[in-house]
């Protein structure tokens, strides 16, 4: 397995063995302390999500025999557990070793193939993990890209897979091409993490009103006669 993260690796140990049962259970920090991950690393949990759970998510599902979900079980406002539904994909029906040999590149493998190596990633990815055509996925390499930068659209990309998984859950049908696709023709925005820290605001503090002439007056009086006495 060409896994990139050595956290998608440990997620996959983690979740493999339980992949006849098809849940497990952790809270974050027990999670948190399996993997590796120090107490300076990811504090904020949107960042572990989107550094490790999402990461890992998106690996194990284009790369291993096994997929993943997770439900986030919260206390107040905070995410303290994770519920992971591990899904097993079928094994591919295997290749003719004849007709192997002369797979034929269409006009997109080989544009791709003059792009760099981010670019051809991505164009992988659009196609195997979120289930795009070859010309959806050359669009987006040759323009969206372009026009949006990485950032943009990776947080997209990651954002598309957690609200197709959020639809999954009404509607097992729901496809993440097609979510994917009308994402980047309407220019969806990110919606702001929730679990980001707030940007801090400013509390406007009143200020006393000035003492009128009168009570400066009666004030001088009162020092007046304590310095006499």
């Amino acid at each position: 397995m060409r896994l990139n993260s050595s956290y998608s690796i440990r997620i996959y140990e983690l979740l493999r063995q339980y992949s006849k049962i098809g849940n497990r259970e952790f809270t974050v920090m027990d999670l948190r302390k399996v993997l590796g991950i120090s107490d300076k690393e990811y504090k904020l949990y949107g960042d572990f999500k989107r550094a490790v759970l999402l990461t890992a998510q998106t690996e194990l599902a284009a790369k291993t025999d096994i997929s993943f979900t997770f439900d986030e079980k919260k206390t107040g406002r905070a995410v303290t557990g994770l519920v992971f539904h591990v899904f097993t994909r079928l094994p591919e029906p295997p290749t003719d070793s004849i007709a192997a040999e002369y797979t034929i590149q269409d006009e997109y493998d080989l544009a791709v193939s003059k792009l760099q190596p981010y670019e051809r990633d991505l164009f992988q990815r659009l196609l195997k993990t979120f289930k795009l055509s070859k010309k959806q996925a050359h669009e987006v390499v040759t323009g969206y890209l372009l026009r949006e930068g990485q950032e943009r659209i990776e947080e997209l990309l990651t954002y598309c897979y957690d609200h197709w998984q959020k639809k999954l859950k009404a509607d097992r049908t729901a496809h993440l091409g097609k979510i994917t696709n009308k994402a980047i023709k309407e220019g969806w925005q990110v919606q702001e993490d929730l679990f980001r820290e707030p940007i801090p605001t400013y509390v406007k503090i009143e200020r006393p009103p000035e003492p009128t002439e009168e009570q400066r007056a009666a004030i001088r009086k009162m020092v007046a006669e304590v310095v006499e006495k």
